[in-house]
């Protein structure tokens, strides 16, 4: 899914959390 900033979200892919638009990719 697209980073969105300043927002926590949840990849099941990655099993990583990323925030104000850092990837785990």
């Amino acid at each position: 899914p697209v980073c969105q900033p300043l927002t926590v979200n949840h990849n099941p892919g990655s099993g990583h959390w990323y925030v104000a638009g850092l990837s785990p990719q």
